[in-house]
Formats: C-alpha cells, sequence, structure tokens
C-alpha cells in the first residue's frame, strides 16, 4: 500500500477539493484511516502486486465520468 497522505495532497494530485476528498472517503472511494496522531490518511492506491480491488476501479470510473463534464462544461 502506498504512503499515506494528508488531505491537501490527495486533492491537490487528483486535482480535486479537499471537500470532494472528504465525500470520497465517506463514500468509501478512497481508502483512508485515522493515525495514532489523530491525523485522517488517504492511500490513492490499493496495494500494487494485489491488483486493483473494487473501490479503485470505482474511483477511476468516477474521475473519468468527472473529467469527461468537465471538459464539456468547458466546450
Amino acid at each position: 500500500m502506498d504512503e499515506g497522505l494528508t488531505l491537501r495532497e490527495p486533492a491537490i494530485r487528483l486535482g480535486a477539493s479537499e471537500v470532494a476528498i472528504r465525500k470520497r472517503v465517506a463514500r468509501g472511494t478512497l481508502l483512508s484511516e485515522l493515525g495514532a496522531d489523530g491525523q485522517r490518511y488517504i492511500y490513492l492506491n490499493g496495494g500494487g502486486d494485489e491488483g486493483a480491488d473494487a473501490s479503485s476501479t470505482r474511483e477511476s470510473e468516477a474521475l473519468r465520468s468527472e473529467r469527461a463534464a468537465l471538459i464539456e462544461c468547458q466546450g
């Protein structure tokens, strides 16, 4: 599994707002855990050699849909 990222880092990497990342965590489309320090850590990859899990597949589909909608709005 990838290194856990704080809320801002996945938002920047995915080009989304922190609110959108929180909603994805709540829906279960992004893996996360609460660290011992009380900080929520988010994982962008479901785990290398084990292949994509259902949540990462849903996330990929959701990202494609979001990008397509953004492109349509801009065009």
